[in-house]
This record gives structure tokens, sequence and C-alpha cells, in this order.
């Protein structure tokens, strides 16, 4: 069984009662009310920089993680992240980027109804496009096949199928890295209507 260097998690407040306790063996390197992180006990410091209430940086000796959780909320605050993250990512310096993107960076990774969702904007995929252009990224999770939906939910009598929860790698990382969803925690009984 594997150790994760780093654990992260969105939202991870109960409301009116604080954040979650750090999990066994783990301690606590950095959270808002929206994100959180938790590196091994005893595991050397690592750079921590906490960019906004929605954006967490972790430097380790070989590579960055940037933990970032996009507004629900607004295209704009969206887009605006995504710009944000294009000026603060140096392509030369290998990354990760992950967390919840809410939104689908291509139409088939977002349906209500069957069909592509609205709820994503075309400026919003032209930001995202040039996140990956500019910082040398590549959607780890995105295929030529039916997307792995990582969020499932029912509105208005139509199901809503978006693949919103996203890792970016640098591409220099590609080969290195295996990049998996874990659908088993919005099951039935689970602790989240998200996919780790």
């Amino acid at each position: 069984r594997w150790k994760p260097d780093l654990l992260l998690a969105q939202e991870p407040w109960r409301p009116n009662a604080g954040p979650m306790p750090s999990p066994s063996g783990y301690h606590l390197v950095g959270s808002t009310p929206l994100l959180a992180a938790w590196i091994p006990s005893g595991c050397p410091k690592l750079g921590v920089k906490q960019i906004g209430e929605r954006w967490q940086a972790f430097h380790f000796q070989s590579f960055a993680v940037h933990h970032v959780y996009l507004s629900p909320h607004t295209s704009k605050e969206r887009r605006e992240h995504l710009l944000a993250l294009s000026r603060s990512i140096d392509p030369e310096e290998s990354s990760i980027v992950v967390g919840d993107f809410n939104l689908a960076p291509r139409s088939q990774d977002g349906l209500f109804g069957g069909k592509p969702s609205l709820f994503t904007k075309r400026s919003e995929r032209k930001a995202f496009e040039a996140l990956l252009e500019s910082s040398r990224l590549v959607d780890a999770t995105a295929t030529n096949e039916e997307p792995e939906f990582t969020f499932e939910r029912w509105q208005s009598g139509k199901p809503i199928r978006f693949r919103c929860d996203l890792a970016l790698l640098s591409t220099r990382l590609r080969s290195a890295a295996q990049v998996i969803y874990d659908h088993s925690v919005r099951a039935e009984g689970g602790f989240t209507d998200h996919s780790a």
C-alpha cells in the first residue's frame, strides 16, 4: 500500500465546524475554507504558497504542484483564474495543476440531458487552451473515448455530467506519470459528489 506525499481536498470545512481533522499520519500544511493540503508527518519541509482562497502552490525539489478550485459561480472568475495561472506557471519548470476547475474543457466534457451544456463559455475554453499552451501542459485525463465524468447529478429531470476535476501535467512529466480517477468516493455511502 502506498502513502501519498501530498493529500489535497476541496471544501474541507464542515459548515460552522472548522477544517476536517488531519488524516492519520499526516499534518496540515495549508488550508482555507475551500482548499486543504496535508503531507506525511516527518516529511521534509516543502515550499507552500497560499496564493488565494482558491489556489495553493507546493514546491518540491524538481517540480511544483498547483492546487486549484475555480469558482462554481461565474465564468468571468474562472477565466481570470486560468489567465492568472498562465502568467504564474513557468513553462521551463515541471508542473502539475490539479483540482476542481468547474468547467468542461471540451464540449463533450459537459453534458446536460445528453447534449453539450452551455455552462462553460467559449472564453473559458480559450483561456484553458492558452494555459495549456503557454505553460506546456497536457490535460492528462482527456481521451478520444467518452469522457470519464467526475461529477454527475440530476437537475430539472435531466442528468448533468461533467469532467471538471482535472490533472494538468507538464509535457515532460507525461510519460513518467499515471493519472487515474477514483469514482468510488462518490458512490452511495461515499463522502463527496466529485470523483477523486
